[in-house]
Parts: C-alpha cells; sequence; structure tokens
C-alpha cells in the first residue's frame, strides 16, 4: 500500500469519526464486504492473507455470523461477534446466560442460536430499554443523552424477531431498575453493550460476583473514544477486583474472565 492511500484512508477515518462517530465507522464496517477492509485500521488486518477466515471456515460460527450479519439487525460484525462465540464455550449447564443492551435482537439471536449449536440450553435472559439510554454521565458520557439514540427500534419488532428462540427472556427496562428480575443463579456468560457509565458500572457491581468461575464478561465499546464512560467504569471495576483477568482487545472490547480466589492470590 502506497504512503499516499494510508494517507487517504487517514482522511476517510478522520471524516467519518467526526460526522458520524465511531457507531458511523462501525457501521461502514458492517456494511463492507470483509474482503475490502476499506475503513479499517490498518492494525487490525496485519498479515491477513495468512489468517483463518473466519467469515467462512469456522464450523458453525461462519454460517451463523453470516446470517445474523446479514439481516442488519446488530452493529457487531464477524470480528466482534467471534469473541461472543469463543466466550460461551466455557458456559456450564447451571449457569444463566445474560445481555444487556440488545438493540434490534441480533446478537441475542446470535448467543442463543451458538448456544443451541453446541446443544446447550442454558437460560438466554435479554435486557433492554428498547427506548434509548435511561440515565448517562454528562462526564464522561459525551454525546450520549437519555431517550435518544437507537429510536430505530421497538419492543414488538425485537418480541417477534426472537419469538422462536426457547429459553429466552425479555427483560424490559432501565437495567438499574430491573435487574432483580432476574433469577439469582450463577452466570456462565454476560455481554454487556450498553455505550454508558451508570449501566455499566452497575451490571458490573451487581452481576459480577454471581459469575461462576471461568465465566465470562464481554463488554462492548470499551475502546471507543465515543464510549469513555465505558471505559471508566470496567476500569474502575477491574482495579478493585482482582478476582478477574483483564483483556482489551483490538476489536473494542474488553473481556474479563472470573478466577477462583485461590487462583486470584497466587
Amino acid at each position: 500500500m502506497s504512503s499516499i492511500e494510508l494517507f487517504l484512508r487517514k482522511i476517510i477515518k478522520k471524516i467519518l469519526l467526526l460526522t458520524m462517530g465511531q457507531k458511523g465507522i462501525d457501521y461502514v464496517n458492517f456494511v463492507l464486504s470483509a474482503r475490502t477492509y476499506s475503513a479499517i485500521p490498518i492494525y487490525y488486518i496485519q498479515n491477513a492473507k495468512k489468517k483463518i477466515r473466519i467469515d467462512s471456515s469456522v464450523p458453525g460460527f461462519s454460517e451463523l455470523a453470516g446470517r445474523i450479519i446479514g439481516e442488519g439487525r446488530t452493529y457487531l460484525h464477524y470480528d466482534r461477534l467471534y469473541t461472543l462465540w469463543q466466550a460461551l464455550e466455557g458456559v456450564t449447564p447451571e449457569s444463566i446466560v445474560i445481555e444487556i443492551g440488545a438493540f434490534r435482537g441480533g446478537s441475542a439471536r446470535f448467543l442463543h442460536d451458538s448456544l443451541r449449536y453446541r446443544a446447550k440450553n442454558n437460560l438466554l435472559y435479554v435486557c433492554d430499554t428498547f427506548e434509548g439510554h435511561a440515565v448517562v454521565d454528562e462526564r464522561v458520557d459525551g454525546g450520549h443523552k437519555v431517550n435518544k439514540g437507537f429510536s430505530n427500534v421497538s419492543l414488538e419488532d425485537v418480541e417477534a424477531y426472537l419469538s422462536t428462540c426457547v429459553n429466552l427472556e425479555i427483560v424490559v427496562g432501565n437495567i438499574i431498575e430491573t435487574a432483580r428480575k432476574i433469577p439469582d443463579q450463577p452466570i456462565g456468560f454476560m455481554h454487556i453493550d450498553v455505550d454508558v457509565y451508570p449501566a455499566t458500572r452497575y451490571c458490573l457491581k451487581f452481576f459480577g460476583s454471581r459469575l461462576i468461575n471461568g465465566g465470562v464478561v464481554v463488554i462492548d465499546d470499551y475502546g471507543s473514544m465515543t464510549c469513555k464512560g465505558v471505559k471508566m467504569a470496567v476500569d474502575e471495576y477491574v482495579s478493585d477486583h482482582p478476582e478477574f483477568r483483564f483483556f482489551h482487545l483490538i476489536t473494542g472490547q474488553a473481556v474479563l474472565i472470573r478466577w477462583s480466589n485461590s487462583c486470584a492470590d497466587q
């Protein structure tokens, strides 16, 4: 790639970021073919030709992710969906799975179908206001506003989309108020995708202690410049809870893995 092409890519990315925000870049990546990489920062695709093509060669995942992406009901692309796919591997039969921040239901459907592909029948709780953010922290949540954004969604539409799923329950409302509706059972996996500080912080504090040993939490947008509240919430929680191992992925996701106290103390 020439220096001129690299320069043009940087300019295009800056324009997209200024005009559309990180969600806009995510959407452009979502629309583009996985083979073009036009709007993806170069560090994501170093030595791409040498790597396994997760969009076409991972049994089970490639088919499920391709269908979900094709339905246009999630901003997650193959890379972030693959993180969820891997995290579900360690879910034990007695644990539940939780998603906070469902948008149009695409990632929830992916979680459900990925569990069923592995013959796992865990209960899946899908939580959202379906009306935008219930509360934001203006100090760190930037352009995020209460009841604004994510307006192209409705509870009725998501219910219809997920109506054929089994062992799935939709929890409607501000998670800070509705979390107690979810049974007090061990959690095998939790996906948090709420973009803002208050809900991210609350979910980690409320549900974190219920994660099984080896249980995984994936927090979306940790590395997003437009979701600084998410990063702050995760950093605070990790600092106070050494029983969790923390990873920041180049997908922008944060991954927390709960270790037993004995492991954490060693």
